[in-house]
């Protein structure tokens, strides 16, 4: 039984009020586009982390991660790591050469590079898969915070989405990513209370601690091999190439101070991820086991918060699980916002939009998108499955941006026709239902792969290509760039 009370209404209602609050202050202030998009290019080390923690630890990651563990045990913790994987990665390649291309060409998006690099055309086509992964992605976050609201304080669960999911759009739409960032930094606080130190030690007392995950669980699941090395590739080849085009990287990285700003958080992100948030997500996982055996491994987080949290702290730690849900959900938001608003209407809609325009079709995005992203929330409640599923059709991106980035021969043409028919493809493959039981990117980047390698070789660079993207990058400050940007970026 539940033990929420109106002390836990209190303390989840008063966390909402604590983030339009935030909304609101950074709307008085009048912030600019540049502010509301990119927060200004000058958030630092602990803002910057606190928002790239936030954004990736959410709800539907959460629920997966405790699901599986409730499933297999310590093994779960493989799909940690692809995290710590991706966040290294980024810090040591990707960094530099984007926040270069950020600060030199004041850019807001991915796909204005994709334009830059290559061709309008390949733009718009980076633009409609960024923002479908981005609006699936915040259907998942909102599913899964109804889902622990509901079972913590009986609310209907439509209720709950729609609680949860207009005070994201509000916040949002009101301050931006200036916003986002900041109530990503108190959102990250309530989890660390909230989850590491209430949940994970109350969870493990309920259970009699670690004697009594081990003499109530087989011994497998205190194994790094009960999840077959199959499921392992699946999530490496399905999350980690996703810390590259996913836009609330490219998005956090031209909002940081600087590049040694953005390595820092990228790899202070890595750490606590894997093994810190590793650990206590299987834990907790593995407790609900012990304690809730009968129940579906997706109800694993949400039972075990609402039966063995005393008064208020029940009220706490699932205002730190919709702060996981909420973080995740408004920088994915506001990635759909910038894309729409870069990369459709300044492009190819009202390319000498003014400052009032272009903050106003900002908001009226963000508030558009969200509502779509609740009726996905609402209509198609399969967290795990859609989570994946979005980053399978962003699978297009990847070697389309990888080779922009690190190899000159890769042309426009290829480019296209690479995200073009990779693009389509996964989507067909996903309505399909997965033909052979082969996930979408296992069609999606080989398909991509070969498009683009093919076509490189036997076609020619178009007019439209910059080839001297990069450089001299390492040899430029990030300031000094900024200092100097001049016509060769994307007016608008």
């Amino acid at each position: 039984m539940s033990n929420w009370t109106w002390i836990d209404s209190v303390i989840l209602l008063g966390s909402f009020a604590v983030m339009l609050l935030i909304g609101w202050y950074y709307e008085r202030m009048r912030i600019s586009s540049e502010g509301f998009l990119v927060a200004g290019r000058d958030v630092k080390y602990i803002k910057l982390t606190a928002t790239v923690l936030a954004t990736d630890i959410g709800g539907g990651f959460t629920i997966g991660l405790t699901g599986i563990a409730f499933a297999s045990g310590f093994s779960a913790s493989w799909m940690v790591f692809t995290g710590f994987a991706g966040c290294i990665l980024v810090a040591r390649f990707m960094i530099p050469k984007v926040k270069h291309f950020g600060d030199r060409f004041k850019q807001f998006t991915l796909p204005d590079f994709l334009e830059y690099r290559y061709s309008k055309r390949s733009k718009l086509i980076g633009s409609i898969i960024t923002i479908f992964a981005s609006v699936t992605f915040v259907g998942t976050q909102i599913t899964a915070g109804s889902a622990v609201i509901q079972a913590a304080s009986g609310i209907d669960a439509s209720l709950a989405a729609w609680i949860s999911g207009l005070i994201v759009i509000a916040y949002t739409a009101l301050g931006g990513l200036a916003a986002v960032i900041m109530t990503d930094l108190i959102q990250w606080i309530i989890i660390v209370i909230g989850i590491f130190t209430l949940a994970l030690p109350l969870g493990l007392r309920a259970v009699g601690g670690i004697d009594g995950l081990i003499a109530n669980l087989p011994a497998s699941y205190f194994s790094l091999g009960e999840i077959s090395i199959w499921t392992v590739a699946g999530w490496m080849m399905s999350i980690i190439p996703a810390w590259f085009i996913s836009m609330t990287t490219w998005q956090r990285i031209y909002a940081a101070k600087d590049v040694k700003t953005a390595k820092r958080a990228y790899y202070t992100t890595a750490i606590v991820e894997w093994p810190i948030f590793a650990l206590v997500g299987t834990l907790l996982g593995m407790s609900a086991k012990v304690l809730y055996p009968g129940i579906e491994s997706e109800q694993a987080l949400p039972t075990l918060l609402t039966n063995v949290l005393p008064i208020g702290a029940t009220g706490f730690v699932v205002a730190a699980f919709a702060a996981a849900v909420m973080s995740t959900a408004s920088g994915l938001l506001i990635v759909a916002t910038a894309t729409s608003v870069r990369d459709i209407y300044q492009s190819f809609i009202n390319r000498q939009a003014t400052e009032k325009q272009i903050m106003k079709y900002s908001r009226l995005m963000t508030v558009a998108f969200g509502i779509g992203s609740l009726a996905i929330a609402l209509y198609l409640p399969f967290v795990i499955k859609l989570l994946l599923y979005g980053y399978a059709f962003q699978a297009a991106l990847f070697f389309p941006v990888m080779f922009g980035l690190f190899w000159k021969r890769a042309n426009a043409t290829a480019a296209f026709w690479s995200l073009l028919i990779a693009g389509l493809g996964s989507v067909c493959w996903a309505i399909l239902d997965n033909p052979f039981g082969l996930d979408p990117i296992y069609f999606g980047m080989p398909t991509s792969l070969v498009l683009m390698l093919v076509l490189s070789y036997t076609t020619t660079h178009s007019g439209t290509e910059r080839l001297d993207l990069f450089d001299g990058f390492s040899a430029v400050s990030s300031s000094t760039l900024s200092a100097n940007a001049g016509p060769k970026g994307l007016e608008g």
